[in-house]
């Protein structure tokens, strides 16, 4: 799983209401209107539950990320990880459109994604 933040500059020319913005989108209000533009599941509980997250328009069933939850994992962090998420991402897509072999591709992958590990120990 990953997450979506908000942060204010160091350097803001106006923190004040960069702070004030971010209180706003903590809010029960702002998480209503995060999640009925599909930003992200809501950090408020009572928010991931109502309607504004569970009955946005499509036909997905937004449950299936808040019950995804119990078992979700912080994706990793380490020097080098997104060139390194890139090329395996990447390099799976033939895979996905059924246009490659796993096995021979994923041979490639390791070895891409090896290198990028290699040069940022």
């Amino acid at each position: 799983m990953n997450s979506a933040g908000f942060v204010v500059a160091k350097d803001s020319k106006h923190p004040d209401e960069a702070f004030k913005f971010i209180q706003f989108a903590l809010s029960e209000a702002g998480q209503s209107k995060l999640a009925q533009l599909g930003f992200a599941i809501p950090v408020l509980k009572t928010v991931a539950e109502s309607d504004a997250y569970l009955k946005q328009p499509g036909e997905l069933d937004q449950r299936v990320f808040l019950d995804s939850v119990a078992f979700a994992r912080m994706k990793p962090v380490f020097k080098g990880y997104e060139e390194w998420a890139g090329v395996v991402g990447d390099g799976l897509i033939p895979v996905f459109d059924g246009e490659a072999e796993l096995d021979a591709t994923l041979d490639e992958v390791v070895m891409s994604a090896d290198e990028v590990l290699a040069k940022n120990k």
